[in-house]
């Protein structure tokens, strides 16, 4: 059924490289755990991140900039795939990030409301178990060019928004998280964790740290690639 609708979607439309989907979790032996769900981030009012609503299918490139969006479950036009370098193993639980940015810049991608896939939960998923590579990821793309000058324009929007609004706006959830763990727990390691993405997050937001830093070594490297 996922694989019928999700193909038939894509007949129908063939403007669309890619049709994606929401899902349910369920438990090793297969009972339902809970209602999954994909939350997709855009720049919204002011530059603040804003989360597309079930009704709103065309998922742009700075979704997936932005870490968020991703996932297995979704079928793609092969001559779409074809001009990717496919799933980056070297990537391993951030290489969907990396194949949907990739194809994102080559076709529209649609979420479907949809919960037409089914999640697997057992404790041990590729994805909830390390995050190292989200630096590689984070280097390919903040200094990611090509020769076409409309996609090196999508990705310099997108690296603005994402450096500018929402990363900080991360810091600051994960500051309001740590804070709840130790009221919870007491640990003053919540605390301290805390108190520094607060930081992160003033030093990011109000004074574009991060933003500044990183726009500049891509203009250094953007000068690199043409020379």
């Amino acid at each position: 059924m996922c694989l019928e609708t999700l193909c038939c979607y894509l007949d129908k439309n063939p403007k669309v490289g890619v049709a994606a989907c929401q899902f349910d979790v369920i438990d090793q032996d297969g009972g339902f755990v809970s209602r999954g769900h994909r939350s997709r981030y855009v720049s919204g009012f002011l530059g603040f991140p804003r989360r597309l609503r079930s009704s709103e299918f065309v998922t742009p490139f700075e979704t997936f900039y932005s870490a968020t969006g991703q996932g297995p479950f979704a079928v793609f036009r092969s001559n779409v795939f074809s001009q990717t370098t496919g799933y980056e193993e070297s990537f391993w639980s951030h290489e969907d990030s990396d194949i949907f940015c990739q194809m994102a810049l080559l076709a529209e991608v649609h979420y479907l409301p949809e919960r037409l896939y089914l999640k697997r939960s057992h404790g041990h998923n590729l994805t909830g178990s390390s995050h190292a590579n989200y630096g590689k990821f984070r280097e390919k793309w903040d200094f990611y060019f090509s020769g076409d000058p409309n996609v090196n324009a999508e990705v310099d929007a997108a690296f603005k928004y994402y450096y500018g609004a929402h990363a900080p706006i991360r810091h600051f959830k994960i500051s309001a998280k740590a804070s709840v763990e130790f009221l919870k727990t007491g640990k003053l390691h919540s605390l301290n964790w805390s108190f520094e993405c607060f930081m992160n997050g003033v030093a990011d937001l109000i004074m574009k740290k991060s933003l500044s830093r990183r726009w500049a070594q891509r203009k250094e490297r953007s000068v690199a690639a043409v020379n």
